[in-house]
């Protein structure tokens, strides 16, 4: 594949995952293209809207990612999801979009999620769909975020595991005060009284958790200016970082990153993508 071509299919949200080869990128691309038809469904305005937002913080406008509006086992709290599946072992991965059917005709939903931001969000997901990076990639996701606020703690939680743990041991607790209430055996409440200690200290860990990873996330954005042109060239880049990346860009020297980057794109497919910010190309060259 041509480095134009590459560089098309980036901005289109088509990233090479780290060490996908050129013929497997080539097939996803393909079978993620089709996907409208295969799942009878079409780019809608929704979506569309929340380009602006990703093109200045991913530099990806996905025309292509299906979507659609419906509740189907949703939380009731969750505005919706990004799905990122394979059909069987021999078929490419693929993406879709499931928004809450309010999100239809309403730009907010709970007071809390503006709907381009939320479509933004799910989007960065679908973007880095053959990434495995999880300490990182809530972090990213939040970049799109306009409150400062959420761009910082919305990344608290990581997984749907930790939220659901957190969940159940509330419950818990709940459910032991309820019987000790019902019981009247007050002569074990103080012995249990530690288990009101566990969901602060879940949230303190996570909170400790967080603080280091932004830490390490600005780390690498400051180390990246000293390279990069722009601050949408930064957000670019590290939108295509691996976890480790991050870490590593982090404690080089501009010199040193992009020597990194000069040696990589000679090897991987994804560094030929990301070379593009670091070459000055202009956005319309392709």
């Amino acid at each position: 594949m041509t480095l134009e071509a590459l560089i098309a299919l980036s901005r289109d949200g088509f990233i090479a995952g780290p060490g996908e080869s050129e013929s497997d990128f080539e097939k996803r691309v393909a079978y993620c293209k089709n996907l409208h038809t295969e799942l009878e469904t079409s780019t809608t305005e929704e979506t569309i809207e929340a380009h602006t937002i990703t093109k200045r913080w991913f530099d990806i406008t996905p025309t292509w990612v299906p979507c659609v509006f419906s509740n189907h086992q949703l939380s009731l709290w969750h505005g919706g999801c990004a799905w990122i599946f394979q059909k069987d072992d021999k078929t490419p991965t693929g993406a879709f979009l499931q928004l809450r059917k309010t999100f239809k005709k309403n730009k907010m939903f709970l007071g809390i999620y503006r709907r381009n931001e939320f479509i933004a969000h799910e989007l960065c997901h679908v973007g880095r769909m053959m990434f495995q990076e999880p300490r990182f990639e809530e972090v990213i996701a939040y970049q799109s975020a306009s409150s400062s606020f959420q761009r910082f703690f919305g990344p608290l939680i990581r997984s749907s595991f930790e939220a659901i743990l957190f969940t159940l041991i509330l419950m818990m607790i709940v459910l032991i005060d309820v019987m000790i209430l019902m019981t009247g055996s007050f002569a074990f409440y103080q012995q249990l009284m530690w288990l009101k200690l566990l969901p602060f200290g879940l949230v303190f860990l996570a909170l400790l958790r967080l603080v280091w990873t932004q830490f390490k996330f600005q780390r690498c954005r400051q180390k990246l200016k000293e390279v990069l042109s722009s601050d949408e060239k930064i957000s670019a880049v590290i939108f295509r970082l691996t976890d480790n990346e991050i870490d590593q860009f982090g404690s080089m020297t501009p010199g040193e990153i992009r020597g990194h980057a000069e040696n990589a794109a000679i090897h991987e497919l994804r560094w030929k993508q990301i070379s593009v910010y670091f070459l000055d190309i202009k956005p319309n060259s392709h």
